[in-house]
């Protein structure tokens, strides 16, 4: 290593060690990168619903139209004000076929990358990291209506 680099790398130690030495709450955790976004938490259908949802004759689970229809729009107006680059959660998904993971994969478009993560709180332990961009949440979006197929007269 050059003289130079060596230097900032020394310089850059000290700071860091200096940062940590006077910071107060030790619940700070620095990390390499940050991803600015926005955790979806007890993501899950309300089964009293559920009997009440088969009489509209929807041929769509209740989570992913609810998740299509409104709550992506209120992703879309937080990154406005607040900017967010993610939209994530956490699968509780304990099954051996990871029926959940999948269905959050193939229904609602969330991935499991390698190259983006979040701290995990100890109340997921057993549950799955899962994300996606907030940009192709809109192309997503667009790509599922197109696909919906409801009748004219029914309203959702």
């Amino acid at each position: 290593m050059n003289g130079s680099l060596l230097f900032n790398f020394l310089r850059i130690l000290d700071q860091l060690n200096y940062d940590k030495e006077h910071e107060e709450n030790e619940q700070i955790i620095r990390v390499g990168h940050t991803y600015p976004g926005i955790e979806i938490v007890h993501f899950c259908s309300n089964d009293l619903m559920k009997e009440k949802w088969k009489s509209f004759d929807i041929n769509r689970p209740i989570g992913e139209v609810m998740f299509w229809q409104y709550i992506a729009p209120i992703i879309y107006e937080i990154q406005e004000y607040a900017g967010c680059q993610y939209v994530y959660l956490f699968a509780a998904d304990t099954s051996e076929d990871e029926n959940l993971i999948n269905y959050y994969n193939a229904a609602l478009k969330f991935e499991q990358p390698a190259k983006v993560g979040t701290n995990k709180p100890r109340y997921d332990l057993c549950c799955v990291f899962m994300c996606q961009d907030v940009n192709e949440l809109r192309k997503n979006r667009h790509e599922y209506f197109d696909d919906f197929n409801l009748d004219d007269d029914i309203i959702v």
